[in-house]
């Protein structure tokens, strides 16, 4: 009984002192303000792991893209290599995600973001103008993804370069409203508009 009693008495002191008492000031605790507290994580019909490997799939993505801004090709390898990495993380939360009427659809558009980046990383090219072409078809199939999966609560530009590929035109991701054209570079660096902006 004795056991019993010392048991739940050193409980309820436990609890006490997890509950009650004034708050420590641990100065190593990140601050939080008022802006903060109404930011929202990402979110979107993938389930919590799904929308993690999406927003890495955009990093990577713009990665790719802030290389081809810069006409680095070796870069440009690796962050396609690293998307290719992210994109086929998708797989399984989208195969789970009970979103069977658009599944087919995202499962071609990674598809086809993985054979543009296998073309892209397979091509020695050093002024990157091949490997444009094939960045413009990952923009236009992770366009398709990330609309398709519903992100939310991360901004994105959609940007387009309307002399992009002889006057054809072609439009590309950006987390910056600032345009930096990554099928010119540093030829036409600014030269493009906002199309539509993602919330």
């Amino acid at each position: 009984m004795r056991l019993v009693s010392a048991v739940l008495l050193y409980t309820l002191v436990a609890l006490a002192g997890c509950t009650g008492g004034a708050p420590k000031n641990d100065s190593n605790a990140p601050a939080t303000t008022v802006a903060d507290s109404a930011k929202s994580d990402p979110e979107s019909k993938l389930d919590a792991k799904g929308t993690r490997y999406l927003v890495a799939s955009l990093a990577a993505y713009y990665k790719l893209k802030d290389a081809l801004v810069a006409t680095n090709a070796p870069q440009a390898d690796i962050a396609a290599a690293l998307l290719v990495s992210n994109t086929d993380s998708l797989w399984d939360p989208i195969l789970f995600s009970g979103m069977e009427s658009v599944s087919q659809k995202l499962f071609v558009h990674l598809a086809s973001i993985k054979a543009s980046v296998r073309d892209l990383t397979g091509m020695m090219d050093e002024s990157c103008e091949k490997k444009r072409i094939h960045f413009a078809a990952i923009s236009s199939d992770f366009y398709q993804v990330i609309t398709l999966c519903g992100l939310r609560n991360v901004t994105i530009y959609r940007q387009y370069c309307p002399g992009a590929f002889n006057d054809k035109g072609a439009y590309w991701l950006s987390k910056d409203k600032e345009i930096r054209n990554p099928y010119f570079g540093n030829k036409m660096l600014e030269y493009g508009e906002v199309a539509e902006t993602i919330h």
